[in-house]
């Protein structure tokens, strides 16, 4: 039987660029600058064109990144409603990753969100190092200079630009920044902590209704670029972009 389009994490440069060789789509984080992500497409799909072997029966082709989702009337209120959860998804990844944590976890005994509610607010970044401080607080780290590590960077690099946590306007000007940078997809983390299940319904049907439109208007478009880029493949495509 086919198997569904394969994926693979992404958060460095060099795992997208496995992903290209090996036919899979790439799953990272929406923490490049607008212009790095235009130029990770171009080498990406310039592997697919003259590099790739697949591992699958097909290839996936696609670039997707993920961010933390919080739409709201007012960026004052987006902060109120999401900032902690962004928080406590950036904390949880740096326990994950940080082989003195996340290497002694034991599921089903440890409680990560209390852990991290117990935590002092100036304590929780312990875990994920001094670079990534600050990531998910709206406009401002709490270090000026980019961190030299790549995913650390990254981190913070998203803690400055505040994602998409903030008006539909703020966050469609968001978008349109990795639209033109001819990412395929967009997955929000809507979710994340405690929040309240009215809060991340309200912030989805926003987002659906006041900013999600314009993008459908011109997914054609996208598509269109995309059949370019692929043309003149000899295996078959499998995906749902």
């Amino acid at each position: 039987k086919p198997h569904p389009p394969l994926w693979v994490a992404s958060s460095r440069r060099e795992t997208t660029m496995v992903a290209a060789r090996l036919g899979m789509g790439s799953l990272g984080f929406a923490f490049e600058t607008p212009e790095e992500l235009e130029e990770r497409v171009d080498q990406y799909y310039g592997l697919v064109r003259e590099e790739c072997y697949p591992m699958g029966k097909a290839l996936n082709p696609a670039l997707a990144v993920l961010s933390v989702l919080s739409c709201f009337d007012s960026d004052e209120e987006a902060i109120d409603k999401g900032l902690e959860g962004a928080q406590f998804f950036a904390y949880s990844l740096g326990y994950y990753y940080n082989p003195f944590t996340g290497g002694n976890h034991l599921p089903g005994q440890m409680n990560i969100y209390k852990r991290f509610m117990d935590t002092p607010p100036e304590q929780r970044w312990g875990p994920l190092g001094e670079g990534f401080r600050g990531f998910g607080g709206f406009q401002g780290a709490s270090i000026t200079e980019e961190p030299k590590d790549e995913v650390t960077r990254a981190l913070w690099r998203a803690a400055q630009r505040g994602g998409c946590i903030g008006t539909p306007e703020f966050i469609k000007d968001t978008l349109r920044k990795y639209e033109a940078s001819h990412l395929d997809l967009m997955i929000f983390v809507a979710q994340c902590g405690a929040r309240k299940h009215e809060d991340v319904m309200e912030s989805i049907h926003r987002a659906g209704t006041k900013v999600i439109p314009e993008f459908k208007e011109r997914h054609e478009q996208h598509q269109r670029w995309r059949a370019q880029q692929l043309e003149g493949l000899e295996y078959p495509v499998n995906s749902s972009i």
